[in-house]
């Protein structure tokens, strides 16, 4: 599994899942791509580096899609397109954003900046499984994040949030790169997998995996 270099966005096919890196600092200003309620939220935005970053995210994703339609949005915020069979999920950090997309199946995606923080034991107690804290006890500082962005994506599949039981879902028996089932009790049909490397960052897809071949693309 590779990352393939494009500027163009490839035709979304069936049984495929694809999946976009693009560096949202390097695109040229989207605004004009959005729906009215995202500029609206954008001009609502103080700090211009972040307004710039969700303008580009968000204009990108309807370049990605080819909708000028407003987004639905579930209570927990997750973004959906009406009457249709198209799944999708995006994620950002510092100026990297990553997109998933697929046909019927729901899908969650997230990208973490691998960074120096504080009590990553004492975090980890509050929000992993007993096996991840485990792992993680015996792991570099990175490995939060490889936990932390498997977690976020599951959750994101999900539709749930934060507000998921988080320290019931186990995703320690990821191989990197190898799509493995999430134990989630209340999710038994989630698989996860491990985004090839992007340096300086943790990145994980999670959804209904098996049997569909998965695009790795920088835009």
């Amino acid at each position: 599994m590779n990352w393939q270099e494009t500027d163009t966005i490839i035709p979304l096919t069936s049984n495929t899942i694809q999946v976009y890196l693009v560096d949202i600092d390097q695109l040229n200003c989207q605004y004009f791509r959005l729906h009215q309620d995202e500029k609206i939220q954008a001009d609502s935005m103080p700090i211009e580096k972040y307004r710039q970053r969700f303008i580009n995210a968000r204009g990108f994703l309807r370049f990605l899609l080819n909708t000028t339609e407003p987004f639905a949005k579930a209570d927990k915020g997750k973004l959906s397109l009406a009457n249709s069979n198209v799944f999708f999920n995006l994620a950002h950090s510092q100026q990297l954003a990553i997109y998933a997309v697929n046909y019927n199946d729901e899908i969650g995606i997230d990208i973490e900046a691998i960074r120096e923080i504080k009590d990553t034991l004492a975090i980890g107690q509050r929000v992993f499984s007993s096996d991840e804290q485990a792992y993680l006890a015996n792991s570099a500082t990175n490995e939060f994040f490889t936990l932390w962005a498997r977690k976020e994506a599951v959750i994101k599949t999900t539709g749930e949030g934060l507000g998921a039981p988080l320290k019931q879902i186990n995703t320690n028996n990821t191989q990197s790169q190898i799509i493995s089932p999430v134990i989630y009790p209340q999710h038994s049909s989630i698989e996860l997998i491990d985004i090839p490397q992007i340096k300086h960052f943790s990145s994980a897809l999670a959804g209904c995996l098996t049997g569909k071949a998965i695009h790795f693309y920088r835009y």
